[in-house]
C-alpha cells in the first residue's frame, strides 16, 4: 500500500492509464473491508440493514424544508438571474459580435484574436462556475443544520454545514 500519490508509480497517478484506476479500485475494496470488519465488531450487518421508515420520512421533510428555505431560493434566483443577464446582455452580444467581425475582416492577429476570445471564454466559465457553486454550498449548508443533532459541535469537531456554508460566503 502506498502512503503517499507522490510514492505512485506514474501510470498509477495518471487518471487516463487503467493502472490508475485498478489501484483505486483495489484501495475501494480494502476500505470495503475495513468497514464491514468495523460494522461486525460492533454488532452491525452491513448486509442486512433495517429500514427506518422515520428516518426516511426525516430525509423527505429536510429535503423539502432545505429547498423552501429563503437563503436557497435567494441563491437559486440569482444564479438563474445572473445566467440570463449574461445570455441576454447587449454588452456581452456587442462583444462577441465585435470578435466575429475582427476574425471575419482579419483585423486582429489571429493569435491576438484567439487569446482574447479565450480569456473571455475563461471568465465566463468562471462565472457560471460560482453561480451555481454558491447556491450548491448554500443548500449543503442548510440541508445539514436542518440534520445537525449537535453532537459534532458539542465534541469539537468542525461540522460539514459550517464549512460549507463559509465556502459560499467566500464566493463574493
Amino acid at each position: 500500500m502506498y502512503e503517499k500519490i507522490s510514492d505512485l508509480p506514474p501510470e498509477a497517478q495518471d487518471i487516463s492509464n487503467k493502472a490508475f484506476w485498478d489501484n483505486l479500485s483495489k484501495n475501494f475494496k480494502e476500505a470495503m473491508v475495513g468497514l464491514k470488519k468495523a460494522a461486525k465488531e460492533h454488532g452491525i450487518d452491513l448486509d442486512n440493514l433495517p429500514d427506518d421508515p422515520a428516518f426516511e420520512q426525516r430525509q423527505e421533510q429536510n429535503k423539502k424544508l432545505t429547498d423552501e428555505h429563503p437563503l436557497c431560493a435567494l441563491s437559486w434566483k440569482y444564479a438563474t438571474s445572473a445566467m440570463e443577464w449574461i445570455e441576454n446582455n447587449d454588452e456581452v452580444a456587442e462583444k462577441k459580435k465585435e470578435i466575429i467581425e475582427h476574425a471575419e475582416l482579419g483585423t486582429i492577429p489571429h493569435e491576438q484574436l484567439h487569446n482574447l476570445a479565450g480569456s473571455l471564454k475563461d471568465c465566463f466559465e468562471v462565472i457560471q462556475w460560482y453561480l451555481h457553486f454558491i447556491h450548491v454550498k448554500l443548500k449543503r449548508a442548510v440541508h445539514g443544520k436542518l440534520e445537525d443533532e449537535e453532537w459534532d459541535e458539542e465534541n469539537d469537531f468542525q461540522t460539514d454545514y459550517n464549512g460549507a456554508a463559509k465556502i459560499a460566503k467566500n464566493c463574493h
